[in-house]
Formats: C-alpha cells, sequence, structure tokens
C-alpha cells in the first residue's frame, strides 16, 4: 500500500494550535490535506486550510516532514486569520489546542509540534 502525501498546517495564533476533527473520528489532526498533481505543497497547505476552515495564513514557512504509518506529511508553520467556518462535509468540528492538554491527536500532530520546536531552536 502506497503512502497518502499531503500538506499539513501548523496553524499558530495566540500560543496555540489549530487542530481539526473530521467527521466520524474522535481524534484531532492538522488542517491538511492531498497534494494536486503538479501543485506545489506550500499552495496545497494554504488551499487546503482555507478549503477546511476559510482561515487565511500568513508568513508560512516549510519546517519538515512527517512520515507516518499511512500518509508522508509535507509540514508547514503559519500565522492565521479570518474567522473560522468550517467546511463541514468534510470537518465536523475543531478547536484551538495548547499542546499541554490531554486531547486524542493523529501522531502527525505531536511531530509537528516537535518540528517547530527544532526549527525555532534552529535546530
Amino acid at each position: 500500500m502506497s503512502k497518502r502525501i499531503r500538506a499539513a498546517v501548523l496553524a499558530v495564533k495566540d500560543d496555540s494550535f489549530l487542530l481539526v476533527q473530521e467527521r466520524g473520528r474522535s481524534d484531532y489532526s492538522l488542517p491538511g490535506g492531498g497534494i494536486e498533481r503538479g501543485e506545489p505543497s506550500l499552495l496545497a497547505a494554504v488551499r487546503e486550510l482555507y478549503e477546511e476552515t476559510r482561515l487565511k495564513a500568513s508568513s508560512v514557512r516549510y519546517i519538515g516532514d512527517i512520515n507516518g504509518r499511512r500518509a508522508l506529511h509535507y509540514v508547514f508553520v503559519a500565522e492565521v486569520y479570518g474567522e473560522i467556518r468550517l467546511q463541514r462535509k468534510e470537518i465536523g468540528g475543531y478547536r484551538w489546542w495548547d499542546g499541554k492538554e490531554s486531547l486524542p491527536v493523529q501522531g502527525h500532530v505531536k511531530g509537528a509540534i516537535g518540528l517547530l520546536r527544532k526549527y525555532e531552536n534552529g535546530l
């Protein structure tokens, strides 16, 4: 089975991270999704963030890859602005997470936060 290639956004606002909950799932993930043929991963990340939440991104930076069980995630960190309006066909909920509260998250979420810490420390 080949892995999905996806772009994910670690959206940061007021020292919290945006998590989305796909319909029918109990855990949370980062906004993001598949990269279309010929589409740069950065544009896919910004497009998916907007499609899922209607948030716009600024200061978008690539921080690394996460090779998960089912997908290879190209991870970008971005400051976001606007008002969240979920794309309800796909996304059932969202929350801002401080990274400390106990919450069921998919593996790439913690991996992305680890990448961000390394990026911030210049590693």
